[in-house]
Parts: structure tokens; C-alpha cells; sequence
């Protein structure tokens, strides 16, 4: 029996359980030229998502749903997976910045031994995306970092790295004010 990988779900399923493709070129349309890389569950799936994420305003349930796959497309972007529609690629998008903005900082601080950080990485740090995740890992870069007295360029990028951070700071400090001032 001939299986396929579907690239959402991860899982080994009977080519029964893909839908055949059928190429649009000339020549040889309305021929079966393979299956899609997505099983049929997983683009039913990603089918419901995708007009529960669109609708405006959503009910409950459809709310409910999107938060839900919202869970379950985060897991499978973790795992390699290749998970598709609306909502897939928005969270795709943040994913792929935070995860390059680790993996620049744990670069550079393995990096930092003693050396200084140059005007390019201080330019990727100043564009790269603040979370909660990244934000210490930011801090740490810039603590060790020289101090840009060097040149004027890096001083100012060092700057706006750090107002940044302290903006992001503000900002989540303002969100737990109002979450205690609601819960009193």
C-alpha cells in the first residue's frame, strides 16, 4: 500500500487520504500528476479555521476555534510542520521573526567573548522584534556590548535598542496596571 507524509499533521497516511493534483500547465491538464502535500483531514481543518478567523464579528465558538488552532498551528510551526491558511501564516510570520531574532542573540552572545559588536549586528538587533521571550536576551546583549563611543552610528543604534526594550517595558507594565485595576 503506497502512504504519504502529510506536511501539516506530520503523520504517515494511505495516498487515499491526499487529493490527487492536477497540474494547470498546458499540455497536460486534467492529468494526475501526484497528491497534495496536505491530507484531506488537515485542509478540512484549515477549511474551518479559515472562515472562523475571517469572520467579522466572530461568534463564540468561531472565537473558541481560531483560539484553539491557534494552539495547535504554534505547536506544529515548533515541530517543522508546515501548517497552512489565514491564520497559519499570520502566526507563521511572527514565528519566523522571533525565532530569527533568538537565534541571532544566542549567536551573538556565544560571539561576545570579549569582541565588540559591530554597526550591522546592532542594526539587525534594532529592527529585530521585542517579546517576552527575547527581551532579557536583549538586555544581556546590550549590557555587554562596548558602548558605541566609538562611532556615533553604533551609539544611536544602542539607543534605540534600548528605548525599544524600556518601550516594551512600559508597555507590559500598563497591561498588568489595568489587569490589576480590573480585578479589583
Amino acid at each position: 500500500m503506497e502512504t504519504k507524509k502529510c506536511k501539516q499533521c506530520g503523520e504517515e497516511k494511505p495516498i487515499e487520504a491526499f487529493r490527487p493534483y492536477r497540474s494547470r500547465s498546458t499540455g497536460i491538464r486534467k492529468t494526475t500528476t501526484g497528491h497534495s502535500t496536505l491530507c484531506k483531514q488537515c485542509e478540512s481543518f484549515n477549511a474551518m479555521v479559515t472562515v472562523a478567523y475571517k469572520a467579522n464579528p466572530r461568534s463564540d465558538a468561531q472565537q473558541e476555534l481560531v483560539d484553539k488552532a491557534t494552539l495547535v498551528y504554534k505547536h506544529q510551526l515548533a515541530s517543522g510542520l508546515d501548517p497552512k491558511g489565514a491564520l497559519a501564516n499570520s502566526l507563521r510570520v511572527t514565528h519566523d521573526k522571533v525565532s530569527a531574532a533568538d537565534k541571532y542573540i544566542e549567536r551573538e552572545q556565544q560571539k561576545m567573548g570579549g569582541v565588540s559588536i559591530t554597526t550591522l549586528e546592532l542594526r539587525a538587533l534594532a529592527e529585530a522584534p521585542v517579546d517576552e521571550d527575547t527581551e532579557s536576551k536583549l538586555w544581556k546583549l546590550m549590557d555587554d556590548c562596548n558602548d558605541g563611543k566609538d562611532d556615533p552610528e553604533q551609539q544611536e543604534l544602542i539607543n534605540r535598542v534600548e528605548d525599544k526594550i524600556k518601550a516594551y517595558d512600559n508597555e507590559q507594565s500598563k497591561i498588568n496596571n489595568s489587569k490589576d485595576t480590573a480585578s479589583l
